[in-house]
């Protein structure tokens, strides 16, 4: 195998062309293969292995031939380097949490089958307008993140928590009448939303 240098994108190919050494001539008539090599892994890194393969035109199947395959161990694969945006968020509604549904934007895009573990916050959970949001977060590559330099970008101030409408309701009516006052419990569809429970409401 010869040497070979490129950035992370999420394959063990490599365009190096193996070479067959000059002191093992094959028989006349069989000719070498278009050889080929890989990289031991996908991951970036430096003084990685790459291993050659492939067989002789023999017309059977390479089998008049043992081989000696000989890897080099100078490979090296760059960090791909992307840029993380957050986005502007105004569907939010209030829930309690400073959870955007909105994902940041990745550019260039991740490769292979990578995927994204980035996230988007509000600077908290309480309605308003011109509210901050920050990306944070990794990539799901197999490798803790490292086949990636990422940069994010700044926080933006465009964000939009809107009011709830929560749905009350109560949890223990009907109730047979006894002549006395009896607690109903209140309950409401949006978490935070409702601090106290309402007890001793007449019924």
């Amino acid at each position: 195998a010869v040497s070979d240098s490129k950035a992370y994108d999420g394959l063990v190919t490599s365009i190096g062309v193996p070479f067959l050494s000059g002191t093992t001539p094959l028989a006349p008539g069989d000719t070498a293969p278009v050889w080929r090599q890989t990289f031991v892994d996908k991951n970036a890194g430096a003084g990685k292995t790459i291993n050659a393969a492939g067989s002789v035109n023999d017309g059977n199947g390479g089998n008049n031939y043992f081989y000696n395959f000989v890897p080099d161990g100078s490979g090296v694969i760059t960090a791909r380097t992307i840029t993380v945006s957050p986005q502007i968020d105004t569907s939010k509604i209030y829930d309690g949490t400073t959870a955007s549904s909105v994902a940041p934007s990745i550019n260039p895009a991740l490769v292979g089958t990578d995927t994204s573990a980035f996230i988007q916050t509000f600077d908290s959970p309480i309605v308003g307008i011109g509210k901050t949001i920050t990306a944070s977060g990794t990539v799901n590559d197999g490798n803790g993140g490292n086949n990636y330099i990422i940069t994010f970008d700044p926080p933006i101030t465009t964000g939009e928590i809107k009011k709830a409408t929560p749905t009350l309701s109560v949890t223990n009516s009907p109730a047979a009448y006894n002549g006395l006052p009896q607690s109903a419990t209140v309950s409401a569809s949006v978490l935070g939303l409702v601090s106290n429970i309402l007890t001793d409401g007449a019924v």
